[in-house]
């Protein structure tokens, strides 16, 4: 429907459908959500999770728990791990499954990221 990632990002910026808000969640563990309506946004960046707070809980995945563990919350690079796992929900990236509230979803599709997109990640940097 897009074309190319940036087209989505920029349709997403452009419309202003990303947004941040303090997401009550068990210990600040939902990073964000999509597609949840809260306030018209597409996205919304929880302010209490690992995209702003370095002091939040790391992520972690199945397969790849040790190297996704290793990115530093609060940092440029969990930045762009969470905003990545979202657009797959956003976009409805094949195989990438419903995780709202269920952790092994979350683990798999943490690792899907990883998997396809650990060079785009790691080109963050990795300091809060």
């Amino acid at each position: 429907m897009y074309g190319s990632i940036g087209k989505y990002i920029g349709t997403l910026l452009d419309n202003s459908l990303i947004g941040y808000a303090d997401v009550a969640s068990p210990a600040g563990t939902n990073n964000a959500t999509t597609g949840s309506g809260v306030g018209g946004f597409a996205i919304v960046i929880n302010t209490s999770g690992s995209f702003f707070n370095s002091t939040a809980p790391r992520s972690t995945g199945n397969e790849f728990r040790r190297q996704i563990g290793r990115i530093n919350p609060g940092s440029e690079r969990m930045g762009i791990f969470i905003l990545v796992h979202e657009f797959a929900h956003s976009l409805g990236a094949p195989g990438f499954r419903e995780d709202n509230g269920n952790q092994q979803a979350i683990n798999l599709n943490n690792d899907d990221v990883w998997t396809n997109c650990n060079k785009t990640i790691m080109g963050g940097a990795n300091r809060p």
